[in-house]
């Protein structure tokens, strides 16, 4: 942000990361997987300001098949 204070966006930062926990969302897809509805609805807020010559979907832009197979990315 041009206007933004480096010093505020820390402190926040040091908010809200200690609080963030495994998700039941996240351990469905376990470490490294998205949810490609959730990343379309992504990119459409991007849409709103910024203007697509050609909009992406979610899978041009996450592509899953360098992961190992779901069981071999648990979250402990």
């Amino acid at each position: 942000m041009d206007d933004g204070s480096r010093d505020l966006e820390l402190e926040r930062l040091d908010t809200v990361i200690p609080r963030q926990h495994p998700h039941q969302r996240s351990e469905a897809r376990r470490i490294g997987g998205i949810d490609p509805a959730r990343l379309e609805r992504s990119i459409d807020q991007i849409a709103e300001d910024f203007k697509f010559q050609k909009r992406p979907s979610a899978k041009d832009i996450f592509d899953d098949a360098f992961l190992p197979p779901l069981d071999g990315r648990l979250i402990n």
